[in-house]
């Protein structure tokens, strides 16, 4: 028997209500199942719906799969309803209702709980940020750099998520906005992804796989977070000392964990997680290539010196992985191909554009002349 308040024929909406439907809907039973979601459609419009959802995922004595379906029903109804142009949109004071809880559980120790919190705060952010959740940014800065190791290891994957939506959006606001983010937390999280990927590789060295596995996940974390930073969080990175150093990190890091991965046997459970991190880091470089072109030129020899230490060099071969090659053979397309390094002859150029381009071709037979890359094989790669 099913309370009347969760009689799909009809019924008012209530806490207890509420909460007894979102049991319901994660029911092992087909046809409890059924019920408890035609309810909680039912309830989608209804006022106070969202924040009665709030005081749910908020009540830590409520079961995780209770609490990780209540932010699921709210982050389906920011898709349809929390727009103001949208069908019964959710009041404003609702929204405030729903926001203030987010914050206030951030710190989550419970793992599934913990990540659908981050998507629907991302998702929430995409809408209400910075203009109806002007708290949210500040409020991620500090939460980083908590003492707690729970809220910042919460916070980073929420930032994670928040920092890739806000990086998404191109109006001219937004890019302020997104800029200003990336101008008071690059520094900081370039320092902890390297702390986090120096401790995973002593905690590699020292047999604590256990410990390394979570380590040098939220390096990942961090990695993901600067690759939207340094792509589209700085309109010339080339003009930051920081973010240069960053990158020179990246062409250093690589070789050295691939040295790492093949000392590991190949069925070690942290085999996957560095071809992970390397995979990401080369995706890094690529996509600041693709993105900033001429900033890109000093990276130029140092990407050509990747590419023929472990594609071209038949000594390094037995240390590749299919996903890295791909990488760094992208990585090696992109920079032959890119129409920034090969002007048009019809096309008449600027003097400064002059300049630049001859500064590349100047450092790609530089390149070639320190045998960075053998001549018959660039003018074969060229040429295919």
């Amino acid at each position: 028997r099913f309370p009347r308040e969760i009689d799909p024929g009809g019924c008012s909406m209530s806490e207890a209500a509420v909460l007894q439907a979102l049991q319901c809907a994660c029911s092992q039973d087909p046809s409890v199942l059924k019920i408890g979601e035609q309810q909680l459609k039912a309830w989608e419009t209804e006022k106070g719906f969202y924040s009665t959802l709030a005081g749910v995922f908020t009540n830590r004595g409520v079961e995780p799969s209770v609490r990780w379906m209540a932010i699921t029903c709210i982050k389906n109804g920011a898709d349809r309803y929390w727009r103001l142009g949208a069908p019964s949109p959710v009041e404003d004071e609702e929204k405030a209702i729903v926001r203030s809880s987010l914050l206030q559980c951030i710190e989550e120790p419970v793992q599934q709980v913990s990540t659908q919190l981050s998507v629907l705060i991302a998702r929430i952010a995409r809408i209400d940020c910075p203009a109806k959740w002007p708290e949210l940014l500040p409020f991620l800065s500090e939460a980083v750099r908590s003492p707690s190791e729970l809220m910042r290891k919460c916070s980073l994957v929420t930032l994670k998520h928040v920092i890739k939506t806000l990086a998404a959006r191109r109006l001219v606001n937004y890019r302020k906005v997104f800029y200003d983010v990336t101008t008071s937390l690059f520094i900081y999280i370039v320092g902890l992804w390297s702390g986090h990927l120096q401790e995973g590789v002593a905690q590699i060295s020292a047999g604590s796989a256990d410990s390394a596995v979570e380590t040098l996940e939220m390096s990942r974390v961090c990695l993901k977070i600067l690759r939207q930073m340094i792509v589209h969080g700085f309109p010339r990175f080339s003009t930051i000392l920081e973010a240069l150093q960053f990158l020179n990190n990246l062409f250093e890091r690589i070789p050295a964990l691939m040295q790492l991965r093949i000392q590991l046997p190949p069925e070690h459970p942290l085999v996957g997680n560095l071809e992970q991190n390397i995979c990401l880091m080369t995706k890094t470089l690529r996509e600041v290539q693709n993105h900033h072109p001429i900033g890109f030129v000093p990276f130029i020899t140092p990407s050509l010196q990747l590419v023929n230490t472990f594609v071209f060099t038949p000594d390094n071969q037995g240390q590749l992985f299919e996903r890295f090659v791909i990488q760094v053979l992208n990585l090696f397309s992109q920079i032959l191909r890119c129409e920034d390094y090969s002007p048009p002859e019809t096309i008449r150029l600027s003097e400064g554009k002059k300049l630049r381009l001859a500064v590349i071709c100047e450092m790609f037979g530089l390149a070639i002349q320190l045998s960075v890359l053998p001549v018959h094989t660039y003018t074969h790669a060229c040429t295919h």
